[in-house]
């Protein structure tokens, strides 16, 4: 279970598949939250393919967590909770 906001409220849904639910996006620049809300970040790549990337990140995610590789601009599309995706991005 996790809580997600839903509009001036906050309400819990199960966290499995959470990757297909409406959470917070940060982008390149901005701060991920250090709380355990769970959000989606798409982080740039440059020293790395975007398979090798998740395949490595996929060690560090939550059991909830979802990483998808996308080799167009060769990124990878990270939703976990905020502690998580501050650490995998430390790694990257």
């Amino acid at each position: 279970m996790t809580v997600v906001p839903a509009g001036r409220y906050l309400k819990t849904e199960d966290s499995a598949g959470i990757a297909t639910q409406p959470v917070p996006l940060y982008g390149a620049g901005e701060q991920a939250p250090t709380e355990d809300r769970f959000v989606t970040r798409i982080q740039r790549l440059r020293n790395m393919t975007a398979e090798d990337a998740a395949q490595l990140l996929g060690h560090f995610k939550s059991q909830a967590g979802d990483i998808t590789p996308y080799a167009g601009p060769t990124a990878v599309v990270i939703t976990d909770t905020g502690a998580d995706l501050r650490r995998m991005l430390t790694i990257l």
